[in-house]
């Protein structure tokens, strides 16, 4: 029988997710993790759903007591930490706006949802809850791309399964993987929505909240990520007009789904070095990039409509003519 209190009270870290904390503070007291869920919680279901969105309230509030945790920083390992601030509304179920997805499949993962930094749990042995956007794709302490995967036999990361920090199909260290290069725009693209999550300043875009500043993210991911014929003629425009590395920016010829929360995190990666690009100078670069692709406002929402005002007003304000007017100060 667990006690009250455990003998180690494993309290969670900075950033630390609901899956992690979980997990680690069954190996911090010595007991296999599946175990520890029986016995705390019987049959309740815990694995066979994404733990860090669910934050199913008796399975935190139980952890917070047995380990002297605050109610308030239980939560905050938990997806629905950020309704409000990323997302506008918390789902239960489906694809979460914003949050990767985990493809899970009984207790198993079939997506690529979880990433990590090796060398991240190399020094601080946990995994961290802001590795779940969709827009993270980059250690920012350590300056490289994160990975989605073992990077010896490929499996997508399970962190109930296995030993801890180990991939569960060929048990290889997590901490041990080489480092991925990233693109730089990026990088520093990344750096201003994690910025914009705190509360500082929204960058160039239009937006009182970083509310407003995600839905115009969301909406160009979905320009980015539909499969068209004219998509492959907008990519080719943004390295041309706003210095992409054609090389490696516009090598994939289309994204495998139209969503960018069940893209792998290289495809994340290059819709993020695309993204960077056209919201800078916005919208003019966006407006060039579109209009070299003959994108239309009727071509872009045939299939979604937008979220964003700020978004929505520009397509149809300026990509309603073939041959919009750019400002005389534009520079290509």
């Amino acid at each position: 029988m667990i006690p009250d209190l455990l003998p180690v009270r494993t309290r969670p870290k900075p950033g630390e997710s609901l899956s992690s904390w979980l997990a680690r503070t069954a190996f911090e007291n010595g007991i296999y993790l599946q175990t520890f869920c029986h016995l705390v919680w019987h049959r309740k279901p815990i694995w066979n759903r994404d733990t860090d969105r669910t934050g199913d309230h008796e399975i935190l509030h139980r952890l917070a007591s047995m380990t002297a945790t605050s109610p308030q920083k239980a939560l905050a390992t938990t997806i629905r930490h950020y309704e409000g601030l990323v997302f506008r509304q918390y789902n239960a179920s489906g694809t979460q706006r914003h949050i990767t997805s985990l493809g899970i499949y009984h207790r198993t993962h079939k997506g690529y949802g979880q990433t990590y930094c090796p060398l991240c749990l190399k020094q601080n042995g946990y995994f961290k809850l802001s590795w779940r956007f969709a827009f993270i794709t980059v250690c920012t302490t350590h300056n490289q791309r994160l990975w989605d995967r073992c990077w010896r036999c490929a499996a997508p990361v399970c962190i109930h399964r296995g030993r801890w920090l180990r991939c569960d199909a060929c048990d290889a260290d997590l901490r041990d993987a080489p480092p991925l290069r990233h693109d730089s725009r990026a990088l520093i693209f990344q750096k201003h929505l994690q910025a914009a999550i705190e509360g500082q300043r929204f960058w160039n875009v239009p937006a009182r909240s970083s509310l407003e500043l995600f839905d115009v993210v969301y909406d160009c991911s979905r320009a980015l990520g539909t499969r068209y014929p004219k998509n492959k003629a907008f990519r080719e425009a943004i390295c041309e007009i706003a210095e992409g590395r054609k090389n490696w920016i516009s090598s994939i010829q289309s994204f495998p789904y139209p969503q960018m929360e069940t893209m792998e995190c290289l495809h994340r990666h290059q819709m993020m070095a695309f993204m960077a690009r056209i919201l800078t100078n916005w919208p003019w670069t966006f407006i060039a990039c579109a209009t070299r692709a003959d994108f239309t406002s009727g071509y872009l929402f045939r299939d979604w409509k937008p979220t964003s005002p700020e978004f929505e007003h520009v397509v149809n304000t300026f990509l309603s003519y073939k041959s919009p007017q750019l400002p005389d100060n534009f520079k290509h």
